[in-house]
């Protein structure tokens, strides 16, 4: 037996022989020595001696790091023989969050002194302090400081290393465990373990241990260079399965946290029989070798042919993209001087569609005539390139900020294309809400009024979406026709999708109030891990500096592993130039990467290739997002796996955590209601429509009529008529309107429909250039440039690190050097408005509601312990979350709609209030609010009282949006305040 046994040995006959007399004086939980188990294998008790070296050696210093060298120095002298890094990996590899290893350089480790006293002392010299140093430290010393900080005396220092042996102590017990589940051998496993449990120095690209060949990694993970068969690739059951046996799991998959819709079976409808017997379906036969298509895709097909419009909703991947590719063939077969439009959202949905419709058209010998271009703003501005393309365009790939600010207003100039217009393809309809629906809307009728001022009345709308909650509807609001057909049953099939929710681990078991770990680092082992089993894997998160902070974190997990995989992962965001995006989209499709880490960028019905893996780190902002994100796996009927990561500080992410039912089971979405009736966003679509043909409300107006109102045709007239007296000028020689000077004939440059001036995006960005290479890496919008870009400033790119060195707001240009491997910290902008009245120079009146709250309410409330300013605040969080419902707008539209909200530990001075309003000022939402407001009260009650939960939760009075975490929420309280204002009575159990 080695020596370390033999002393632990003596120490459990030792302190079992003082057990009795101690045991009553001791307050302390941590297990004593005797309850490790007589038969724990070696490896296993070298591991807890060598842990205990360490936590003894820490604590000898217990406010700063501690080197490799110091602890190896220590624990050998303790254990009587000399430790290397396998012991302090395998520790680390049971331990796990217990630890932070990791290597600085000496001028930036954290040892209690300054580099200025090391050197003054010789300690250092200007080579050393850039040499790198492994470091060890407990995760928990930032608490520990701040005990001490508090005065806190040695009694604190024992009881923090009694708690680090108790805490090893279940960690070490858990993981003999699961290698006993596994019936796998413990010294197999637990080499596996260490063989990924330290850091690769960033300095040098080597290996920490040089172990021999028994002690090399067993993992099964794939080699890259070599093909892999499907075979080969776990299942989406065999990961969750093989996920739970990995060091990192702690029971983060709850018993009701893992959900399994069943296979679905395609039904196959027929063709029309002209499509069916043409050369343009036979050809796609042989280049797709797809033969049959679903009922769905047959009847939408059918209604196209009978020459009405038609809104196709399906679930993502259901071949909704085939049925307007065929029609618009098939017609370009038929009358090939016939022209077609396909707008899309993103530039990356037109980049992937060109790639389709190309791929098509190019194995079809009958259509060598017809082009097939995206036009938008990675356009060459060249006019000789654009005319050519005007002239020679058969399907043209655009956006709708193109079509607002470069088509429709030079329509002269695409005459002949517009003439010979057939098809209007709408793709993911569900982007279209709020003011950025209302704007499209109005660009829908300002291109039907050209196409009709050319004599084009056989203009045909395809529409198609997989998350509308009502199709038809939202179809005739945003086109401005009335004949169209809705197919909305769904028939493709579907593979098995399993639905995870992912509950990172309270950071101590015995403190659960420090929290639970980073949503951070548990998204990057489940991604390190889905990549190192070679799974096709796509990870969504919800901001661009989260997208690179996930990506970074992946990378170095899969570094200390297989080095060679981390090369096949990627991140995608917005802000990336046009070519990068290009590529890795290439790159993703053509399946040379394993693994992306994006933004929302990529939630829409891109075909990035088959992919097996979703993960959402963190929820994302509706469930329409959800169900997009979640689509984006197992297309072409294959078994899928879903992961939603969920946030410790989201209230909302907890909510799902709590009622799992509530994101297995919702399966239908919001209305999208579009009001084209609201006179803020009208006004500047008519300076456009008459700057492009002088405006006639009496000719115009049915293009205008709002089908979200009772307003007839007259109504409308009328309201066209005010609205162009108020604001346009009439021309009486063509006895029209025509624009307001101020626009000097070109208001579409000056308007935008998405909140910044798209017509001219591209001049207005700002530029970020690495001064080393003097190459530009990335571009920023206007309005994000405050809050990104400043000196000093860590600015993130594709997984590198970049420091701001100046910003030069005249070039428009930041300048950024890379920074040194070891910088571990970000940056974050703290915004501060203060606001001094100097004068007063005018006032304006605004409209608003008055309504107080009954003394007697109050009384009522206070009278039953419940907090009047918390039910307040509660009041006003479930008012905001239905006004949807009588708004005409739908929830993804509701940030211009702000509110106050209370903080659990400030009292206010003046008297609390609900005060909801439109931070937008162009949506025209209170005047809706105002005419809804009792409809408003008496629906919030209701929907109250009927929910289930205790004291709130996300489905009444929480908000995802509440500044303060909903943490001064009185849901009670709340009830009785909209039961007083509705007049309805409140049960006296109810408070």
């Amino acid at each position: 037996m080695e020596r370390s046994a033999i002393v632990a040995a003596g120490k459990r006959k030792r302190k079992t022989a003082d057990t009795s007399n101690t045991r009553k004086k001791q307050s302390s939980t941590v297990p004593e020595f005797a309850l490790y188990p007589l038969d724990l294998p070696l490896s296993l008790l070298d591991a807890k001696n060598v842990f205990e070296g360490i936590n003894l050696a820490a604590a000898l210093n217990p406010l700063c790091e501690c080197s490799y060298q110091a602890i190896r120095t220590t624990v050998s002298k303790l254990l009587a023989r000399e430790i290397t890094l396998i012991d302090v990996a395998a520790v680390k590899a049971i331990a796990q969050d217990m630890l932070v290893i990791k290597w600085v350089q000496s001028l930036y480790r954290n040892d209690g002194s300054t580099i200025e006293l090391k050197t003054a002392a010789g300690l250092a010299d200007s080579i050393q302090t850039l040499e790198p140093v492994l470091t060890i430290a407990f995760s928990d010393t930032a608490m520990f400081k701040k005990s001490m900080s508090k005065g806190a005396s040695a009694k604190m220092n024992k009881l923090a290393v009694e708690r680090r042996s108790m805490d090893f102590y279940t960690r070490l017990m858990s993981f003999w465990q699961k290698a006993k589940l596994l019936e796998t051998d413990i010294e197999l496993f637990l080499n596996q373990a260490k063989s990924t449990a330290l850091p690769c120095n960033p300095y040098i690209q080597t290996s920490l241990i040089n172990e021999p060949s028994a002690c090399i990694s067993t993992l099964n993970v794939h080699d890259p260079s070599k093909n892999v068969s499907s075979s080969d690739i776990p299942t989406a059951a065999d990961i969750v399965s093989s996920i739970k046996y990995t060091p990192f799991y702690r029971d983060q998959i709850g018993s009701t946290h893992h959900h399994v819709t069943a296979i679905r079976e395609a039904k196959y409808g027929k063709l029309p029989k002209a499509i069916e017997q043409s050369k343009t379906w036979q050809s796609i036969q042989s280049f797709t070798k797809i033969y049959h298509c679903y009922e769905h895709q047959t009847e939408a097909l059918h209604a196209i042919q009978d020459g009405h419009s038609v809104i196709l909703s399906a679930s993502t991947s259901s071949g909704k993209s085939l049925v307007y590719q065929l029609a618009i063939l098939y017609e370009l077969e038929r009358i090939p001087h016939s022209r077609s439009i396909l707008i899309f959202p993103t530039k990356a949905l037109a980049q992937d569609q060109k790639r389709s419709l190309n791929n098509l058209i190019c194995q079809l010998p009958h259509l060598t005539h017809s082009v097939c271009d995206t036009f938008d703003g990675d356009t060459s501005t060249n006019s000789n390139i654009r005319k050519n393309l005007r002239n020679t365009l058969s399907i043209a790939l655009t956006n709708p900020d193109m079509l607002h600010a470069a088509i429709l207003p030079h329509h002269a100039l695409w005459h002949s294309f517009l003439m010979n217009l057939r098809f209007v393809v709408i793709d993911e309809m569900h982007y279209y809400t709020g003011k950025l629906g209302v704007h499209f809307a109005l660009v829908m009728r300002r291109l039907l009024r050209i196409c009709r001022f050319y004599g084009n009345n056989h203009v045909q709308f395809i529409g198609c979406s997989a998350t509308i909650g009502n199709p038809f509807e939202l179809m005739k609001t945003l086109v401005g026709v009335e004949d169209v057909i809705a197919v909305t049953n769904d028939t493709s099939g579907m593979g098995a999708r399993h639905q995870i929710i992912w509950n990172p681990p309270y950071r101590f078991i015995d403190f659960p109030s420090l929290g639970r770990l980073s949503v951070l680092d548990e998204t990057a082992q489940v991604f390190a891990f889905c990549i190192l089993k070679q799974v096709k894997t796509i990870c969504f998160t919800k901001t661009r500096n989260l997208c690179e902070l996930v990506f970074r974190e992946t990378v170095a997990v899969i570094q200390k592993t297989n080095p060679e995989l981390s090369k096949k992962i990627a991140s995608y965001r917005g802000g990336y130039n046009s070519s990068d995006r290009r590529r890795i989209e290439s790159q993703l499709f053509c399946g040379e990467l394993l693994g992306i880490v994006s933004t929302n960028a990529l939630e829409l019905g891109i075909d990035i290739g088959v992919l097996d893996v979703v993960i959402h780190c963190g929820f994302p902002f509706s469930f329409a997002s959800y169900h997009q994100q979640l689509g984006r796996a197992g297309r072409r009927g294959k078994h899928s796996l879903s992961i939603l990561i969920a946030e410790d500080t989201n209230s909302g992410d907890q909510c799902m955590v709590k009622n799992p039912s509530y994101l297995f089971e919702t399966t239908s979405f919001e209305n999208v209601i579009v009001d084209i009736s609201n006179q803020e966003l009208l006004e500047p679509h008519l300076q456009c429509a008459s700057a492009e043909i002088p405006f006639n409300p009496m000719q115009d107006a049915a293009l205008f009529v709002s089908p979200n109102e009772d307003a007839t045709l007259e109504d409308t007239i009328n309201r066209l008529e005010y609205m162009c007296d108020q604001h346009l000028r009439f021309d009486v020689v063509q006895n029209a309107y025509i624009c307001a000077s101020k626009y000097q004939g070109n208001p579409s440059s000056d308007i935008s429909i998405r909140g910044m001036l798209l017509a001219n995006a591209d001049s207005n960005a700002f530029v970020v250039m690495d001064i080393s290479t003097r190459t530009v890496i990335e571009s920023i919008e206007p309005e994000k440039v405050a809050f990104t870009l400043y000196p000093d400033a860590v600015f993130l790119h594709m997984g590198n690190v970049y420091l701001i060195v100046d910003v030069n707001i005249n070039q428009k240009l930041a300048r950024a050097k890379r920074a040194f491997p070891c910088i571990e910290y970000i940056t974050k902008c703290k915004s501060l408005t203060r606001i001094d009245p100097v004068s007063t120079r005018g006032s304006k009146s605004v409209q608003t509601q008055l309504k107080k709250i009954p003394l007697s309410t109050v009384l009522a409330i206070q009278q039953k312990n419940h907090d009047i300013e918390f039910s307040i605040h509660a009041a006003t969080h479930i008012l905001k979350s239905i006004l949807p419902l009588y708004t005409s707008t739908n929830t993804d539209s509701m940030h211009s709609i702000a509110h106050e909200c209370k903080s659990p530990n400030v009292k206010q001075s003046r008297s609390p209030r609900i005060i909801l309003y439109d931070s937008s000022g162009q949506m025209g939402l209170v005047e809706r609010m105002i005419r809804f407001m009792p409809y408003l009260i008496l629906k919030a009650a209701h929907s109250l009282s009927k929910c289930e939960c205790l004291d709130g939760c996300e489905s009444c009075v929480w908000s995802t949006s509440c500044r303060y975490g909903n943490q001064a929420i009185d849901k009670h309280g709340a009830l009785k305040i909209l039961n007083d204002l509705a007049g309805v009575d409140t049960d006296p159990l109810a408070l």
